[in-house]
């Protein structure tokens, strides 16, 4: 029974931090490419974010994608272990990729008004990255 254990243990010792972070990249994708399938086969332009925890060899990794948030508390406080991608923190990726960030803004009797947080054009999103969401990817691919 110990032989099994210490193998199971070598066999995780053996990943280096960018082997998990290529894993971890690697199932945000698989997420991804499902979720499309299923939207683009029923039409849905839903989307949402996502956010996945991996604890191996006493360390956290965290992959997060939009503004989904994980913290780390404890009785000495809060550690943040995620950056929220939100419109208005990520402007100059939005543009690089070929996206503006601007207000929302409605119309409330003859003037306009700012509604909301930042949004992420075309599509008018608040987050800079997110899983569906295809007629937003339709007009911009933003990774």
């Amino acid at each position: 029974m110990e032989a099994a254990l210490n193998q199971e243990k070598m066999i995780f010792t053996t990943f280096s931090d960018e082997e998990i972070s290529f894993a971890l990249k690697g199932a945000c994708d698989a997420v991804e490419s499902r979720f499309m399938q299923f939207a683009n086969q029923f039409e849905l332009d839903d989307g949402t974010t996502l956010c996945a925890i991996l604890l191996m060899n006493e360390s956290i990794y965290c992959a997060n994608i939009g503004d989904s948030r994980a913290l780390c508390g404890g009785w000495r406080g809060t550690i943040p272990l995620s950056t929220d991608h939100k419109a208005e923190t990520n402007q100059k990726y939005v543009e690089a990729v070929g996206g503006f960030v601007h207000p929302l803004l409605t119309k409330t009797n003859s003037f306009l008004v700012v509604s909301g947080p930042d949004r992420v054009f075309p599509g008018g999103l608040a987050v800079s990255r997110s899983i569906g969401d295809r007629n937003f990817k339709d007009e911009v691919k933003l990774r």
